[in-house]
């Protein structure tokens, strides 16, 4: 976004809408993104430190970890 004022907005609302299904079905789904509950940083970091890539290697997980790219493809194949 291109507007500071609306990816202010954007990325500060707490409560949003995320999108379900597949190509013939898709559903809204309202969202709590829960960004700003108290210890969230600290859960998401424990949540990383369960990682495999970080148990292989500590140091190159945390220093790669300023990279989204990298955290959400951590956080995907935890999922998956």
């Amino acid at each position: 976004m291109h507007d500071d004022k609306e990816r202010n907005e954007y990325v500060m609302n707490e409560q949003g809408i995320i999108y379900k299904g597949v190509d013939n079905y898709i559903s809204p789904l309202h969202w709590d993104y829960g960004q700003f509950e108290e210890d969230m940083v600290k859960i998401c970091m424990k949540i990383l430190d369960c990682s495999i890539k970080y148990k292989r290697d500590p140091a190159a997980d945390v220093s790669a970890r300023c990279n989204p790219i990298y955290v959400s493809r951590i956080i995907t194949s935890m999922v998956g």
